[in-house]
């Protein structure tokens, strides 16, 4: 069999050494230069490969596997699905050869499914179960074939679902569902169906583990067969900064869990532990040791009274809400920054007036939210880069306020990644601090 992969990021360089090994013939098409690297890894695998543009030498193939961020609007994929050509992605892949779908674990959801993810294959290690992380998050999960586990642990982006043609699991977690990635899918239906494809697929023993909240899945649950199981419920749920358990009040010491964001991860992580057989006593105190990511509501540091955190991972408006709700009434300078996804002002609009004192925004979004903002009679200001953020924030900033790097919008106009944009972030701030 021929398979061409069109895009030769993270996902498909993984799933191109597993096709090799299985002796199956591969082509690569890249749009982008390859580096000398790439290509003396692809020749001595003796993989041709095109780069700089996809053509149709792309078409020569019985299978066509898409890096999940390739548009499905592109010429290419458009002469693909008129030649009958089957289009899938690494994770699909993975899900048919892997042997017992019982073990995975799936997590979507608009916000909050890095941590959710991490925070569960460390709840799992810490009873002595070997747990695989990855997905969407860092290592691809074809990965997840070259050794034995007691549970595989997935992120699922809406784009490699989109382009998962069955993905069936027999456990799966969605958090929640927001406006997000607009531009890519064309419609937000588009995008909620491609979130909870795989609760469409479930069978009657399957678990769903849902946001029981969220008005966005609710009216898909009628179609679902599987065992339905929701957080934010009188199952799992919080009470002011305690959690309710199965009917159990617990005290909860570790401050970062009870941040707006991590309530939602916090309530998922438990309610699937439970129901895979674990205490959630246990659960809990473990997870009081947690460590969390960095550029999610990460703490920078403190300075004259001032506090900097990095949510450079809020790459939409409804993660900087969740952010801001963190917060007292008008004490947050907030920085937004990156390229908007189409999404409605309205409740961004309402939250900022309520929290922020003052809002600066630089990057490509200066050319939209900055004048939506402005029209809004919000106090913003406009400048070129975070070195001028961060200085303009300094300028603003009094004893008990909170200096908020929470963009909104991917990083892609000014960085090479999230995690880029908050590691100049920290940068700047401590440079500024240590100069002043």
């Amino acid at each position: 069999m021929v398979y061409s992969l069109l895009g030769y990021g993270v996902s498909n360089k993984a799933l191109l050494e597993f096709l090799v090994k299985k002796g199956e013939e591969v082509f690569v098409s890249e749009k982008r230069k390859l580096s000398n690297e790439e290509r003396k890894s692809l020749e001595e695998c003796n993989v041709t490969y095109e780069e700089g543009e996809h053509t149709e030498k792309a078409l020569n193939c019985d299978v066509m596997v898409v890096s999940p961020g390739i548009n499905p609007e592109m010429d290419i994929i458009r002469k693909a699905k008129k030649r009958g050509i089957p289009i899938t992605t690494e994770l699909q892949i993975f899900l048919d050869n892997f042997p017992d779908i019982g073990k995975i674990v799936g997590v979507t959801g608009t916000n909050g499914k890095s941590t959710t993810v991490i925070m569960l294959g460390y709840l799992l290690g810490q009873f002595g179960k070997k747990v695989f992380v990855g997905g969407n998050l860092g290592t691809p999960s074809i990965k997840a074939l070259e050794g034995e586990y007691d549970y595989i642990v997935l992120e699922l982006s809406s784009f490699q679902l989109f382009w998962s043609e069955r993905p069936k699991l027999k456990l799966f977690t969605v958090l929640n569902i927001r406006p997000d990635h607009l531009d890519w899918h064309g419609s937000f239906e588009e995008y909620i169906f491609s979130k909870m494809k795989p609760a469409l697929l479930m069978e009657d023993r399957d678990m769903l583990f849902f946001n029981g909240q969220d008005p966005f899945i609710k009216p898909y649950l009628n179609n679902i067969k599987a065992i339905k199981i929701p957080f934010w419920s009188d199952m799992y749920t919080w009470e002011n900064e305690n959690i309710k358990l199965k009917g159990e009040k617990f005290t909860v010491m570790n401050r970062i869990l009870k941040t707006e964001q991590n309530k939602e991860n916090v309530l998922a992580v438990l309610s699937i532990m439970d129901n895979l057989g674990f205490d959630l006593s246990t659960s809990l105190e473990h997870l009081e040791k947690f460590t969390f990511l960095n550029h999610r509501m990460e703490f920078v540091g403190e300075w004259n009274g001032i506090m900097f955190f990095n949510d450079s991972k809020a790459t939409n408006f409804s993660a900087v809400e969740a952010a801001l709700r963190n917060f007292e009434n008008g004490r947050v300078i907030l920085i937004m920054c990156g390229i908007e996804k189409k999404e409605p002002y309205g409740n961004l609009i309402n939250t900022i007036r309520k929290k922020a004192k003052k809002v600066i925004i630089f990057g490509d979004m200066k050319k939209s939210v900055y004048f939506v903002l402005k029209r809004s009679g919000v106090s913003v200001v406009g400048v070129q880069n975070m070195e001028e953020s961060v200085e303009e924030a300094l300028k603003e900033a009094k004893i008990g306020d909170v200096v908020l790097l929470s963009p909104g919008g991917s990083s892609f106009d000014m960085y090479e990644n999230y995690k880029e944009r908050g590691r100049h972030f920290k940068e700047v701030v401590r440079r500024c601090l240590k100069g002043g």
